[in-house]
C-alpha cells in the first residue's frame, strides 16, 4: 500500500516551540536577497539600458546637423519625433531608477529637496506651452517652500499634466492647485500637500475609472493618443513610493479631476522616517 507524505505545517507566532530568532534571522536573509535584486535592476534600469540610449540620442544630434540643410520639412519633421522619443525613453528610465532606489535614499533623507510648488509647476507650463489650450497655473506664489521628494513629484504632475492635455479637448486648459493642510487621517499632526490637476474634456465613465491606474489601460478618449498607457500607472507606483494617494474623479462631459494627497517632511526630518 502506498503512502501519503504529510507535508508539516509551518509553525506560527504564539504556537508551541515557535522560534523567534530563527524567523527573525530568515526575514533578515529574504530582506538581503530582495535587496540584491533591487540593486540588480537598479543597475540595469539606470546603466546598461540608459547608456545605448544616450549614443542613440547622440547619433540623431550628429545626423540632424549634417543633413538639416539638404532635408525637407517631412525629413526634419522625423528627426524631431525620433529624438522625443529618445529623451521620453531617458524620462521614463530615470522614473523607474527614482522607484527603483526609493528603499535607500528615503532612510537618509537623500533624494528630500525644498521646492517651491508654484516655480515647479510654472517649469512644466512652459515645456508644454506649445501644446494648446496650455496649462494655467493656480498655486498660490506665497506658498511656503515645502520638503519633498522633488524629483518624484515632478514625475506625477508631468504625467498628470501631460495626460490632461491629451485627453481633455480643446474646452480649455489644464488647471493645477494646491493647499497645504494638516492631515486628518488618524492622530497624524504631519501635514498633506493636496494638488489638483483638472482638464475640461469629455470625462471618463466610473466603470473606466476603475480601470485607469492598470498598466497599458487606455481610456475610451484616448485609443487615437500616442503612448503606452504607462502614465497613470506609473503615476500611482511614485505616489506609493511617497506614501500618499491619488484620487480621480469624473462626470462624463465635464472633464476629469486627478487629486493627490502627498505627505510633507518638517525642514529636518527624522532619518528614519519615511515618507513623502
Amino acid at each position: 500500500m502506498a503512502t501519503i507524505s504529510k507535508k508539516k505545517n509551518k509553525m506560527l507566532p504564539g504556537q508551541p516551540g515557535f522560534d523567534f530568532e530563527k524567523e527573525l534571522e530568515f526575514l533578515r536573509s529574504e530582506i538581503k536577497r530582495y535587496e540584491s535584486i533591487f540593486d540588480s535592476a537598479r543597475m540595469i534600469v539606470g546603466h546598461e539600458l540608459n547608456r545605448p540610449l544616450t549614443s542613440i540620442s547622440g547619433y540623431l544630434q550628429l545626423l540632424e546637423a549634417k543633413y538639416a540643410k539638404v532635408s525637407g520639412e517631412k525629413e526634419l519633421g522625423y528627426f524631431s519625433k525620433a529624438k522625443k522619443a529618445t529623451e521620453d525613453l531617458q524620462d521614463l528610465i530615470e522614473a523607474f531608477v527614482q522607484m527603483l532606489r526609493f528603499d535607500r535614499s528615503s532612510e537618509k533623507g537623500e533624494d528630500l529637496e525644498e521646492i517651491v510648488l508654484f516655480d515647479l509647476v510654472e517649469s512644466l507650463k512652459m515645456k508644454y506651452f506649445n501644446y494648446p489650450p496650455g496649462v494655467v497655473n493656480s498655486v498660490d506664489r506665497d506658498l511656503p517652500p515645502l520638503f519633498v521628494r522633488a524629483r518624484c513629484l515632478e514625475i506625477v504632475l508631468d504625467n498628470l499634466i501631460s495626460n490632461g492635455l491629451k485627453h481633455g479637448g480643446n474646452n480649455g486648459p489644464v488647471v493645477v492647485s494646491a493647499v497645504v493642510q494638516l492631515d486628518r487621517r488618524g492622530i497624524s499632526r504631519k501635514r498633506l500637500l493636496i494638488i489638483t490637476v483638472r482638464d475640461h474634456g469629455s470625462g471618463i465613465s466610473e466603470e473606466e475609472i476603475k480601470e485607469i491606474f492598470d498598466p497599458f489601460y487606455r481610456g475610451s478618449s484616448g485609443k487615437e493618443v500616442n503612448g503606452l498607457g504607462l502614465g497613470l500607472s506609473l503615476v500611482k507606483n511614485v505616489i506609493n513610493v511617497m506614501m500618499g494617494d491619488i484620487q480621480i474623479k469624473s462626470d462624463p462631459g465635464s472633464g476629469v479631476t486627478a487629486t493627490i494627497a502627498v505627505p510633507i517632511q518638517d525642514e529636518n526630518p527624522d532619518p528614519y522616517e519615511r515618507i513623502g
